[in-house]
């Protein structure tokens, strides 16, 4: 990847389930001895349940009790279980179901014979529930985090995401940048790691860059002709999710930009000189406050917005993704370090 051009920018489950309220089964006559028989009845399959109880060694709503060591048999069905109500995504929730109950089998007492009582009713069937077990939890997919110790991104087949991380800036006399362009590797934490005790994350230094500034940027896909690079779909993703931190001298605030077929020049659309309004580089942008500890970052890219400093399109356009920077401006002195980067799934 070419050092101050390598972007073009040369300028984070599951069904739940509620149980139904009991129910007081009328099921067979007392057994002979069994005093007390207070089993919980079966819960429903499905995302509703229902659950019941009965006395003695009657027949119990849902499930039968245990009757006394001579107890005698009971019989008849009980009635039917209320349906549980349904599990929850967050979002959708399924209606209620009822279900008839059905008596049969029983338990088997503690003394030398047993008693049959009634057997468990159906409950009713809940409604469909979600697919998260925290109906806030975010649903992440890795970018990088960093831990195999190299500048290529996690590899992804589905589509192909092989990307790679690298550094550039506009080459102004005096200015230093750490790592160099081309030169791009994770640097080693110590104690002071983000919570998810990663050894190794993203890192850049500067200062004194005079032009359009410096960054530290990652590509969706690295190809053997950069200029014919295909854009990366990144539709199914609603924003991005990760941790980061700056320097004690560092400026405490970092633009991520999103590089897109609209904005650079590999998409066409744009120019790389003449008229302000056609200009490339205009990526779609949010700006991200920084402090000198880790800090978890969830921007979404509804909020990205452009400069008047270029072409303007009316969205970003997420299906054709090029990469993102982390970009400081000109005259920052910028450290930044950078770990676990993921998309967020819509």
């Amino acid at each position: 990847m070419a050092g101050a051009c390598s972007l073009g920018a040369c300028s984070v489950y599951d069904l739940s389930s509620l149980a139904g309220p009991d129910v007081d089964g009328g099921g067979g006559a007392s057994g002979q001895g069994g005093f007390l028989g207070n089993p919980i009845g079966a819960a429903a399959t499905g995302v509703g349940t229902s659950s019941g109880w009965s006395t003695g060694g009657s027949a119990g709503d849902n499930s039968g009790a245990a009757g006394g060591a001579t107890g005698s048999t009971g019989t008849g069905a009980g009635p039917a279980g209320s349906g549980g109500a349904a599990g929850n995504d967050g979002g959708n929730v399924g209606g209620a179901g009822n279900g008839p109950a059905s008596g049969s089998g029983g338990a088997t007492a503690g003394g030398a014979s047993s008693s049959t009582g009634g057997a468990a009713g159906m409950g009713g069937a809940g409604g469909d529930g979600g697919t998260s077990t925290d109906a806030g939890a975010l649903r992440l997919d890795l970018i990088d985090d960093l831990e195999d110790d190299n500048a290529t991104i996690r590899l992804a087949s589905s589509p192909l995401r092989n990307g790679v991380w690298d550094t550039s800036n506009d080459m102004s006399q005096g200015g230093m940048q750490t790592p160099q362009p081309s030169m791009f590797a994770p640097i080693a934490l110590g104690s002071d790691a983000p919570p998810s005790q990663d050894s190794f994350a993203a890192y850049t230094k500067g200062r004194g860059f005079t032009g359009y500034g410096a960054f530290m940027n990652v590509t969706m896909r690295s190809w053997p002709n950069y200029a014919a690079t295909p854009p990366y779909d990144a539709s199914e993703y609603a924003g991005l999710s990760f941790w980061a931190k700056a320097g004690r001298s560092s400026t405490k605030s970092m633009r991520v930009r999103f590089v897109s077929a609209d904005t650079d020049p590999r998409g066409g659309r744009c120019v790389v000189s003449g008229s302000l309004d056609q200009l490339c580089y205009n990526h779609f942008y949010q700006d991200v406050p920084l402090t000198t500890s880790w800090q978890l970052h969830e921007i979404r890219f509804a909020d990205f917005v452009q400069t008047n400093t270029g072409e303007i399109f009316p969205a970003i356009d997420l299906a054709e993704m090029y990469g993102l920077e982390f970009y400081f401006l000109s005259g920052a002195t910028f450290e930044l370090w950078l770990d676990d980067l993921s998309f967020i799934r819509k």
